[in-house]
């Protein structure tokens, strides 16, 4: 069974097109490519399985924390600022960045 297909935006009917650009909230260009994926999401870890991926969480949380150990704050904020503005904005919709 497919679980994957690619659509082009030009060639989709207007009741089609207009719920991906629901689902996206922004406006397809005709020269765009979709993307489309379905798959069955893994369980989370219960019990102790839970337990072990928290711990490794933590750990590679502080080994970060120790590679930015002398970076001040402000321009560690200002990188955090910088990422979700960049991944806030696309080229077709210039107004997500307002939006957030």
């Amino acid at each position: 069974m497919q679980n994957n297909a690619l659509l082009k935006a030009s060639e989709l009917t207007p009741p089609i097109r207009a719920a991906f650009e629901s689902v996206l909230g922004q406006n397809l260009q005709d020269k765009e490519t979709l993307s489309v994926n379905a798959y069955q999401p893994r369980p989370a870890p219960t019990g102790p399985a839970r337990e072990v991926a928290y711990q490794r969480l933590i750990e590679h949380s502080d080994q970060i924390a120790q590679r930015v150990k002398d970076v001040p704050e402000e321009e560690i904020e200002a990188t955090f600022e910088e990422a979700v503005d960049v991944c806030a904005t696309t080229p077709n919709d210039p107004g997500a960045k307002e939006r957030r």
